[in-house]
């Protein structure tokens, strides 16, 4: 007699929604270091359908905007935390998040409020309560922690972004702000 529910074993079982018709995301969280948790997603809990169904959080890609609004909605409600998206460009640029831009900077298709659009492929902050997002699909997310400051980086790496020094110029952003290298 098997130990787990077979509903689990075919995702296409779940619903991707709670009773009032929200999504809800499936995430895998992971201590980095003590205060200071990484969030992977899935593609399960989310309203996007078709070849971007679930949980596509990507606005450029040609999805119904609304569906990603509710799912990147969904996922900050889910992890606690508001989340800060720029335009992934593979270059060596870093931004601090503190500094006064919004937190959808990334171009989505159908945003109406997002005040300009912010290149870059490195994220850093100080505050507590701030998810930096960054999309990853054939490159690799490289998450940074202080957990004595409490400051976070995270870097979208591809070939191009690793010759432009994305990891290094976050951690040079995350050092400006008080984090020590000893401890990242």
């Amino acid at each position: 007699m098997p130990e787990y529910s077979e509903e689990i074993l075919d995702s296409n079982s779940i619903s991707s929604t709670d009773k009032a018709g929200r999504p809800i995301p499936v995430t895998i969280p992971i201590a980095l270091a003590p205060g200071i948790k990484v969030v992977y997603t899935t593609r399960l809990g989310g309203l996007s359908t078709g070849d971007y169904g679930n949980l596509n959080l990507g606005g450029k890609s040609g999805d119904e905007p609304e569906a990603v609004l509710s799912n990147r909605i969904a996922l900050a409600e889910a992890v606690q935390a508001r989340l800060s998206l720029v335009s992934q460009v593979h270059s060596g640029v870093a931004v601090d998040v503190d500094d006064s831009f919004g937190f959808d900077v990334s171009g989505t298709h159908g945003e109406t409020d997002t005040p300009h659009v912010i290149e870059a492929d490195g994220q850093v902050t100080a505050q507590s309560g701030i998810a930096l997002g960054m999309f990853a699909a054939d490159c690799l997310p490289v998450l940074l922690g202080d957990p004595v400051t409490g400051i976070i980086g995270a870097a979208h790496c591809g070939r191009r972004g690793l010759e432009r020094g994305v990891i290094g110029t976050t951690v040079d952003l995350m050092k400006s702000k008080g984090a020590d290298p000893a401890n990242i």
